[in-house]
């Protein structure tokens, strides 16, 4: 991870619908949105546990980490929602870990040990297909621009 102090990272496949959802919110934040002066943005695809351990075990000067990320947990699609922690739904936990086991040690010890602070905000998919099919959902696309406003807020608190 690049030095900064605050990094933007978007987690997920864009070969499977929905779950394309944080990568989705770093393709606008890079076109379109204009970032304060040391702020990053990270397309991390599927690797989002390295670039957390990097930041964990590097001399990394972050004061703050946004994850992005699609899940589902029952909500109406295309709701965001700042989540905690323990309140990630079981089959998203592994998308934080190196090698995909249920493992939030490295978000927890990101914010206890370096005193980052860790958020995670996360879309309500409305489906993430079985095979290859990339495109999100029209309620998941309609869930970019709020996500983004919502991380505009979280960056004013810096």
């Amino acid at each position: 991870m690049n030095p900064g102090q605050v990094s933007i990272i978007g987690c997920g496949n864009i070969l499977f619908g929905d779950d394309g959802f944080g990568p989705g919110v770093i393709e606008h934040l890079q076109k379109k949105a204009q970032l304060p002066e040391g702020v990053e943005v990270i397309d991390a695809g599927t690797g989002a546990g390295e670039l957390l351990l990097d930041a964990l075990l590097g001399e990394s000067k972050l004061e703050k980490i946004i994850l992005v990320d699609a899940m589902d947990w029952g909500l109406v699609p295309g709701t965001v929602r700042e989540i905690e922690f323990d309140k990630i739904p079981q089959n998203k936990r592994g998308d934080f870990s190196i090698h995909q086991f249920l493992d939030l040690n490295i978000l927890n010890e990101l914010k206890l040990r370096k005193g980052i602070d860790v958020r995670i905000l996360g879309c309500q998919v409305q489906s993430i297909p079985e095979e290859i099919e990339p495109g999100l959902s029209p309620a998941v696309e309609s869930a970019i621009e709020p996500t983004i406003r919502l991380i505009f807020q979280i960056l004013a608190v810096v």
